[in-house]
């Protein structure tokens, strides 16, 4: 019974989503003008790990371990709100953080990875399980939940962390933590929010 609307609220979100990158002016690609012929992640490969490009930008791709898992329309949107809105809250005058978008590489896995860390707060880890990684400012890595939605997993939070490197910050690994500089307990209001509406949104 919730099938029909809830395809309806994604293409009112997707339309509302190209036009608002339309009236930024933005030097993405529009979506809706490629993406019916850009290859797509190879359901008769599965099991095997395919790299597709995300629609919308440049040179951005993501690597994903089966088609399950987040279609190329849902990346390019959930990237597409979490930019427009850094821009409102954060700006991007030289457009770095856009440029870094365009060229990110992502990379979804189901691997468990245990190492040192700090949470939220600041507080130091010496070991805690990572849910996902800045490995360099051009590549991410996303642990896979398995509740099957971008909202659910920690994209945002890196996506913050490029967001202060594109801002000359050093990714600021202790988030609201006073050793490094640049997150604030606004950027974590800000993760909260995103993530909310995309989830309200099905991404």
């Amino acid at each position: 019974m919730d099938i029909i609307p809830n395809i309806c609220l994604k293409i009112f979100y997707l339309t509302i989503t190209i036009l608002l990158l339309s009236c930024q002016t933005l030097t993405f690609t529009q979506i809706n003008s490629h993406i019916n012929d850009m290859p797509r992640c190879n359901p008769q490969l599965s099991g095997t790990s395919q790299l597709v490009q995300i629609p919308g930008y440049s040179h951005a791709w993501h690597i994903v371990p089966d088609c399950a898992y987040f279609s190329i329309e849902s990346v390019s949107i959930v990237m597409s709100y979490f930019y427009l809105r850094w821009v409102t809250e954060f700006t991007d005058p030289d457009r770095r953080l856009l440029k870094i978008l365009n060229d990110l590489m992502i990379q979804w896995g189901h691997e468990k990875k245990m190492m040192p860390g700090y949470t939220v707060n600041g507080d130091r880890v010496e070991s805690s399980r990572v849910l996902g990684l800045v490995i360099t400012p051009g590549v991410i890595w996303i642990n896979i939940n398995e509740k099957n939605k971008i909202c659910k997993t920690s994209f945002i939070h890196e996506l913050v962390h490029l967001g202060l490197i594109s801002q000359g910050f050093k990714g600021d690994p202790d988030h609201e933590g006073t050793r490094y500089l640049g997150w604030t307990p606004a950027h974590t209001r800000f993760i909260n929010d995103l993530n909310t509406l995309m989830c309200g949104m099905g991404f």
